[in-house]
């Protein structure tokens, strides 16, 4: 008995394939259950990523794939556009603000990972800025 669905599948086929579009096939797609996909993709916030990878070849297969194309397609256009705001508004305030307070910093996780390692900014969906700080500057 198979372990995982056709949603599950298509989304480690995604996150593990060097060129997913090449590789997904019709069958691949088809009776998976399209809100499970969805929901694996927002929720492990690959959602993005999908959508520049995949859109093309969801458009090719017809109506009911097109709409999943489309509302991947407005989650990666929220992500660009969240992304913009914490790098060009957010994040500058907060390093020059612990900056002006000598405070040793690092971004992690998310949000600096958007900037430095995905092609595009809404590719990486992330919901907070993670900084590291040293335990002596906390009471600064």
């Amino acid at each position: 008995m198979d372990e995982f669905t056709k949603a599950q599948r298509l989304i480690l086929k995604y996150v593990s394939s060097q060129s997913p579009c090449e590789e997904i096939s019709e069958d691949d797609i088809r009776d998976m259950d399209l809100m499970e996909f969805y929901w694996y993709a927002v929720n492990h916030k690959i959602s993005g990523y999908i959508f520049k990878k995949g859109y093309d070849k969801l458009n090719s297969l017809g109506t009911k794939y097109k709409t999943l194309g489309k509302f991947l397609e407005k989650n990666y256009l929220m992500n660009c556009q969240k992304s913009r705001i914490v790098g060009e508004k957010l994040l500058p305030r907060i390093t020059e603000k612990l900056e002006e307070n000598n405070i040793e910093f690092a971004v992690i996780k998310g949000a600096i990972n958007t900037f430095r390692l995905y092609d595009s900014i809404g590719e990486r969906q992330f919901n907070d800025i993670d900084l590291l700080i040293n335990k002596r500057d906390l009471h600064k």
